[in-house]
């Protein structure tokens, strides 16, 4: 049961009443909280948006100036220049520059002026820091911020600004530089440049009329450093603070982010101190490659605070208009619920004494005093009826069902009346039924106590037959694991032969490739035998050749001795070369005789190998086909073997599915046998309570007998 339901209706009352007060009270209230709320937190955005769009104009103006000035006082040097000449000028520059630029920086709010040449050399500064005549070019201030300065006004022959970056030689502070070429007769002859002062647009954005106590703009760089110093933060979020130490000092919000992506907006964020801040933010473009964010932000708890006082406002008028509804509800709900107590009361003490011959008292002719009189006369109605039913029941319980409630009654008592009698009736054919059943139900529980004594005498036998099958199928199943046993012993060995017999062929196959190698060298050996018989033979046929030659020669010789001795001593000379000509022919036909009998040996030896190397390959070739013939019939019988093989198989699946089956067998006989035993328990079970419900079936005839049913008094 709910809360609701366990109040009385004067409490009910009174809570209705009041929230019928509260809330339409309420409802304005906070409709009009939420409308002054809205307005106030717009008034407070768009107050941000303002000093943001002034300040982000102010600091634009400002680098504008800062250009303009460093454009004039560039014109103004080149006019300088164009009058004196370039060295004059210069010179002019190095003794009167430090009087005239120091008064020009600190009138205009600089930190410090520069002259460079176009080889990068710094040849005049104001403040004679460590830069002044170094190379910033090629020196080890080329990679600081007036460094890249000037290489930008060298390259694009314009106006340059490099952002604020640590700078060495104003001891590590951040500095910005603008630079600007000097020209004579449109030629870029030097560049001047300015370190820009910080405090210049400290001063800009440090304005903080209007802000209240935690309202500030700032300005931060695309590296997330500030680039002006915060009211809200003095130590890690001033500009020299936060390049020292940028992972104190570093501002990585959401509105930072978005502002330095270029996108212009405002809301409620966690600021660089991890507090909720209405911030109104855009980028602020000063330069081509220099973009700023900035941010005008206040603490939520001081921009809501007007929304909080008006909150505490409505709060008071509402608890003052809660008592009133309150005193006014707590009256009305006691004068309208009297009289509904009253008669809750009179229920109440009805249901503890079950007296229905107590009246309500009748005070007023409204619609509560029309209700008691109903509540009176609907206890009287209630009275009558329930001592009919109460005589009708009397006598059920007496065992006489012929008694029936005769008062003439309407609605639900006309229903109790009829369900009153019709339980009168139903009672009666039951206990005639009851009576008709049991002399049934005797004689059926006799049938079926029989009936089972029959089936569990069945059950026996077939428990002791299912013993028998039993038994046998674990002797089949048993000879049929051997069997499966036997068959893989079998298949192994077959699978042995098999491997065996591959083995065999394979290495006749091996065997045969090499006889038929040796038949092929056989035949290139007989080739090349044949080939130097053939060469022997034209070996003979020159050393037959130079014998004749050699006859020849022996016989010019002849000559030559005879023509020799005819011409005297004119001849002595030739006589000595024929004599040596001929010796030479004796020994070259006793040279070619040897060569000849060596190359007929040579050629004899030959002959024999070759006939020797046929003979070989014949035996050789009877080799290749002996292996032939042996490896195809061990390929028959590898053929065999393995067609062996799925026969084996066959059987061995057979033998293990008989195996199986005969398990299965055993198994489903196994569960038949439990289920049989089951059987005979519960067929002894059924047998106990059938004799149990024969002896309940007696005693119920005996009980059912006592009761009177007169069937004339059935409706």
């Amino acid at each position: 049961m709910s809360v609701w339901n366990r109040l009385d209706f004067k409490r009910k009352l009174l809570i209705i009443l009041i929230l019928t007060g509260l809330i339409p009270a309420f409802t304005v209230g906070f409709v009009s909280l939420m409308i002054k709320s809205d307005a106030l937190e717009r008034k407070a955005f768009e107050h941000l948006k303002a000093v943001r769009t002034i300040k982000a104009h102010q600091i634009q103006n400002l680098i504008h100036k800062n250009r303009d000035e460093i454009e004039t006082l560039a014109d103004e040097l080149s006019f300088q220049i164009e009058s004196e000449g370039l060295k004059t000028a210069r010179g002019h520059f190095e003794d009167i520059g430090m009087r005239v630029f120091s008064r020009y920086i600190e009138r205009n709010g600089y930190y410090d002026l520069f002259l460079i040449d176009l080889n990068g050399y710094s040849f005049f500064t104001v403040t004679h820091e460590s830069d002044y005549q170094t190379n910033l070019l090629t020196g080890k201030y080329k990679d600081s911020g007036l460094g890249e300065a000037v290489r930008m006004a060298l390259n694009t022959d314009a106006f340059a600004m490099v952002d604020f970056v640590p700078y060495a030689p104003s001891a590590g502070a951040p500095a910005a530089f603008i630079a600007m070429p000097v020209k004579d007769k449109g030629k870029t002859v030097m560049i001047i440049a300015l370190q820009l002062s910080i405090d210049e647009i400290d001063k800009v954005m440090t304005e903080r009329t209007g802000m209240g106590e935690t309202g500030e703009t700032y300005l931060v760089g695309s590296d997330h450093l500030m680039r002006s110093d915060s009211h809200r933060d003095p130590v890690n979020h001033t500009v020299k603070a936060s390049f020292a130490n940028p992972s104190l000092g570093k501002v990585d919000t959401e509105a930072s982010r978005a502002a330095l992506s270029g996108q212009t907006g405002s809301g409620i964020v966690i600021d660089f101190n991890g507090n909720l801040v209405l911030s109104a933010y855009e980028p602020v473009k000063v330069a081509d490659n220099v973009t700023w964010a900035i941010l005008a932000e206040i603490d939520e708890a001081e921009a809501f605070e007007p929304i909080r006082s008006a909150q505490y406002t409505i709060l008071a008028i509402g608890l003052v208009a809660l008592v009133i509804i309150i005193c006014l509800a707590i009256y009305l709900a006691g004068v309208i619920s009297k009289p509904i107590k009253a008669m809750a009361d009179m229920m109440v003490n009805i249901e503890d004494s079950g007296d229905l011959s107590r009246r309500l008292e009748v005070v007023s002719t409204d619609e509560t005093g029309q209700a008691c009189e109903a509540f009176n006369r609907m206890l009287e109605g209630q009275q009558k009826a329930i001592a009919e039913v109460h005589k009708v029941m009397a006598a059920v319980s007496a065992g006489d069902f012929s008694e029936r409630v005769m008062l003439d009654v309407n609605g639900d008592f006309a229903t109790l009346k009829d369900r009153t009698n019709q339980m009168a009736d139903n009672l009666a054919g039951i206990v005639d039924d009851v009576q008709k059943s049991c002399v049934q139900l005797s004689s059926s529980s006799v049938n079926i106590s029989a009936t089972t004594k029959e089936q569990a005498a069945s059950a026996k036998e077939q428990e002791a037959t299912t013993n028998e099958i039993m038994a046998t199928s674990q002797h089949i199943a048993h000879t049929s694991r051997e069997l499966v046993n036997n068959m893989d012993e079998v298949a192994r060995a077959v699978d042995d032969t098999s491997e065996l017999a591959e083995h065999g062929h394979e290495g006749l196959t091996r065997m045969r490739g090499t006889v038929e190698q040796m038949v092929s060298a056989s035949q290139n050996i007989s080739d090349k035998l044949t080939v130097l018989n053939e060469k022997a033979g034209n070996i003979n046929a020159v050393v037959t050749t130079i014998n004749k030659i050699a006859d020849q020669t022996n016989l010019l010789s002849v000559n030559a001795a005879i023509e020799a001795d005819k011409a005297g001593e004119y001849g002595v000379g030739f006589s000595t070369v024929a004599t040596e000509i001929r010796r030479l022919a004796d020994q070259t036909a006793v040279a070619t005789y040897d060569i000849e009998e060596m190359v007929k040996e040579m050629q004899a030896a030959v002959s024999a190998g070759v006939m020797g190397m046929e003979k070989f390959s014949d035996e050789i070739r009877q080799g290749v086909e002996d292996t032939q013939q042996v490896g195809d019939q061990l390929s028959q019988i590898v053929e065999k073997v393995q067609a062996l093989a799925p026969h084996f198989e066959s059987v061995h699946q057979g033998m293990r599915s008989q195996s199986d089956g005969a398990e299965q067998i055993q198994e489903a006989l196994s569960q038949l046998g439990e289920t049989i035993r089951n059987l005979n328990d519960s067929m002894r079970m059924s047998n106990s309570v059938v004799e149990k419900l024969n002896e309940e079936s007696e005693r119920l005839q005996q009980s059912v007998s006592a009761f009177q049913v007169d069937d004339s008094s059935r409706r």
